[in-house]
């Protein structure tokens, strides 16, 4: 029966920079006193000191980093844990739901511009069928609501799944509703993707910059990202020499 290898949260969290800003720079701090209170080791990352890794191994391996880094005017937190081991199909959602908690949430209300999830893994056994309805599933685990519309692309033979909420398809889109589902054939195919995430970072931010990033679909602005070739989601415009087009 299939199941999912080393299944992986990420949160993207997006906020303009103002007066408070400043006052804004002990999350960390924060951050890693929350943690230990929950039986969880810490440490400042020895090369970035804007990022504090996580972990713990008692009932199980679990790890993990809060990150930031600045675009422009704009703070963006990045979220991500792991739970290294094999998940059952049927686990997927309540797994995402509990380490969903850890998430650090925004810097302030005020200029929040939004943010994505990102949900990934490798399957086990290689190359294993994945249904959509688990994406879905992996969604509500989030969005309790769930999604209402969906577009499906390509990345490294793993199916991307977009999903998001809004007043119309690319009208009105709620800044907390958007989620990337992506489940990688084997495991080398997730370390390859892996190296891509400060590229990721930098692609949602540009999204939530735009103000919407669905007008930038709708109206065909486009952005370079360099992502490897072969990301082929329906919201592109185009694909040329290993830059995606937005």
């Amino acid at each position: 029966m299939s199941k999912i290898e080393y299944l992986t949260l990420d949160l993207f969290t997006y906020n303009l920079r103002d007066e408070t800003s400043n006052k804004q720079d002990d999350w960390l701090k924060l951050r890693e006193d929350e943690l230990k209170q929950q039986g969880f080791s810490t440490k400042i990352n020895d090369e970035d000191p804007q990022r504090l890794d996580f972990w713990k191994t008692i009932s199980s391996a679990v790890d993990g980093c809060y990150s930031k880094a600045n675009f422009d005017d704009t703070d963006c937190l990045r979220y991500s844990c792991s739970i290294d081991q094999e998940i059952e199909l049927s686990d997927i959602a309540p797994t995402l739901t509990q380490i969903k908690d850890l998430a650090a949430g925004i810097l302030s209300a005020n200029g929040y511009l939004g943010q994505t999830w990102m949900i990934s893994g490798w399957t086990v056994p290689d190359n294993s069928t994945i249904v959509e309805a688990i994406a879905h599933q992996a969604y509500k685990a989030l969005i309790p609501q769930g999604h209402q519309y969906q577009q499906l692309g390509e990345l490294l033979g793993a199916i991307v799944y977009e999903m998001w909420r809004g007043e119309g398809r690319w009208e009105g889109i709620e800044k907390n509703s958007h989620v990337i589902v992506i489940f990688y054939p084997d495991k080398p195919k997730f370390q390859n993707a892996a190296q891509y995430y400060n590229e990721w970072r930098y692609l949602f931010y540009q999204r939530k910059a735009e103000g919407s990033y669905a007008e930038g679909i709708r109206e065909k602005r486009y952005l370079i990202c360099p992502l490897p070739l072969g990301l082929k989601p329906l919201t592109l415009v185009m694909e040329k020499e290993g830059n995606m087009y937005f």
